[in-house]
């Protein structure tokens, strides 16, 4: 694809790959000119002064440079830094101006403009159009409408924003038939792309000779598990 890529993730980047990881890691080696920017968990900056941790609050404020990820040169991770308490209307307000000052910031200097935008969080609709994206693109992992949430304020947010993303983005990508029967009347494109293993990775534990455990002794072969 012929455009940087900015991700907005739910996780950050380590050594468990999920579902943003490959996506990531397929656009980096196929566009190595272009850049891809991988924006993960917010850095609690309140949370860290609670407990203490003043110098890594300094150090997550200062950083002048950007982690990248083994074996990927055009792969750079961000962490955003959120300053209030989400839990409050206008402290969810001012972290969220924050988060695209910070993020325009870092395309600026990357020197990233019109990028494809991919959006794993609902909680992130507020970026759609404050990017320069040329595209948006909404990769639903889970219906977050049905988890439990701790008031009923935050559930109708949850639900409304949910709603308003797959509304607004340009393609919506779901992991499931029950979400895309869910998406159907509301996304202007909606495709269903399941997720996946990398099989090669568990051939040596298939090929071991250890004997199984007692439990999955009479179980049909293979087995694989998920934690």
């Amino acid at each position: 694809m012929n455009c940087d890529v900015v991700f907005i993730a739910m996780e950050n980047w380590d050594e468990v790959w999920r579902r943003n990881q490959p996506v990531a890691a397929g656009f980096a080696r196929r566009s190595r000119d272009h850049k891809v920017l991988f924006v993960g968990l917010s850095i609690d900056a309140s949370h860290l002064i609670r407990k203490g941790r003043f110098v890594r609050l300094a150090r997550e404020l200062w950083r002048t440079q950007l982690a990248r990820p083994e074996g990927f040169e055009n792969i750079y991770l961000l962490n955003v830094v959120k300053v209030m308490p989400n839990s409050l209307a206008w402290g969810r307000a001012f972290n969220r101006w924050l988060e695209r000052r910070q993020i325009r910031r870092t395309m600026k200097r990357l020197g990233i403009s019109q990028p494809l935008l991919w959006i794993n969080p609902h909680y992130a609709v507020h970026l759609l159009g404050k990017l320069g994206e040329r595209a948006a693109i909404y990769d639903v992992g889970d219906d977050w409408t049905s988890f439990p949430q701790p008031s009923e304020w935050l559930r109708q947010l949850v639900i409304a924003e949910d709603v308003e993303l797959t509304e607004r983005a340009d393609a919506t990508i779901v992991v499931s038939d029950r979400l895309h029967e869910m998406k159907r009347g509301q996304a202007r494109k909606l495709r269903r792309i399941p997720n996946g293993a990398y099989l090669d990775r568990y051939t040596p534990i298939r090929l071991r000779s250890l004997p199984r455990h007692p439990v999955a002794r009479n179980w049909s072969s293979p087995v694989f598990g998920y934690t």
